[in-house]
């Protein structure tokens, strides 16, 4: 006599008969197969407007979309373009399935996710997490702060400032790169800039520059100042931040000029050249760090000239930080 125990979810059957007992491998269970839904053929077009946050109502260029068939839908295709000057944009499939969107800020590899898109229409209407402004972006702060001082920063060949990204850790950088300080950032190059100078506290920059501050879909944020090439900076007056003391305790030289004389210095750099920690770009709450980075074979240089014209001795204090200047009357005697 014997009984039958057979495990028939699982891979073995258990026999026993006169006391043996017997281990027998059973079927294996089958695999479950995806159930796909063939949508025939042909082809279908798909398209719509980009829009950003800045402006609900304008167009966003430099979002990329990427369109692919929903899973279980066969047969399966995808496709990507970028958003024009205008944000739209038009892909054409060839599978009528339906598909998802997603939207990316400039790279599908490397850009920020914007917005994903469940079952998207052939004609959309999207709005992504992107704000713009344009603005001045200063690349170069000198601080004459007396009349009597004149102080001219110039440029031979190309001068490149690094502007620095301001960014929340694990948001994609990668559709930015590295600056010229090693930084993800970009590079406002200058070319053919002779000179710029003041009698008073200048910064000279790009007059026409554009900054972005982008948000993923997990909330997280970068902003980082537009790319450009330009061969003239504009020059904007501003105030002195420092002063006297301070520049005296960080080891500024004081510099006595006789009357009726003048005198003056100039320093050039080439490498990469830190700017002082006080300044950079602006934007959106946050200050975007600068650093001048110049290549052996281009140079930055930066020069003062101070006159007394006066009948007593004058005592000037000037103080350098990186490619920066600080100017100031200390007293009308020796130092």
């Amino acid at each position: 006599m014997f009984r039958v125990s057979d495990i028939r979810t699982g891979l073995f059957a258990f026999y026993a008969l006169a006391g043996i007992i017997l281990l027998v491998s059973a079927p294996a269970a089958y695999a479950v197969q995806p159930y796909f839904i063939n949508c025939g053929s042909g082809s279908i077009t798909y398209g719509g407007t980009v829009y950003n946050s800045n402006s609900p109502s304008t167009g966003q260029a430099g979002v990329v979309v990427y369109l692919q068939t929903q899973f279980n839908f066969q047969p399966a295709a995808s496709g990507s373009t970028t958003t024009g000057s205008n944000g739209g944009w038009s892909i054409t499939l060839n599978s009528p399935c339906p598909v998802n969107g997603n939207f990316y800020w400039q790279s599908t590899a490397n850009g920020p996710l914007l917005k994903t898109v469940t079952g998207l229409g052939t004609s959309s209407s999207t709005t992504v997490t992107v704000w713009s402004q344009q603005q001045v972006i200063p690349l170069l702060f000198q601080y004459a702060n007396n009349g009597q001082a004149q102080v001219q920063v110039a440029i031979t060949g190309t001068l490149d400032v690094s502007v620095n990204a301001h960014f929340d850790v694990g948001i994609q950088t990668g559709f930015l790169g590295v600056n010229a300080g090693a930084k993800v950032g970009v590079d406002e190059s200058v070319s053919s800039q002779n000179s710029a100078w003041g009698t008073v506290p200048f910064e000279a920059g790009l007059s026409t520059g554009v900054t972005y501050k982008i948000q993923d879909t997990s909330g997280k944020v970068i902003i980082y100042a537009q790319k450009y090439t330009v061969n003239l900076m504009s020059t904007y007056s501003i105030s002195e931040y420092d002063t006297i003391s301070d520049a005296l305790s960080r080891g500024a030289t004081q510099v006595t000029v006789a009357p009726n004389t003048g005198v003056g210095h100039s320093d050039t750099w080439t490498g990469v050249v830190s700017v002082d920690a006080n300044v950079g770009v602006s934007s959106f709450g946050v200050t975007l760090g600068l650093e001048a980075g110049v290549s052996n074979t281009n140079s930055q240089s930066a020069s003062y000239q101070i006159s007394n014209t006066s009948t007593n001795y004058e005592c000037f204090v000037v103080f350098y930080q990186g490619p920066d200047v600080h100017i100031w009357l200390y007293k009308s005697t020796q130092c």
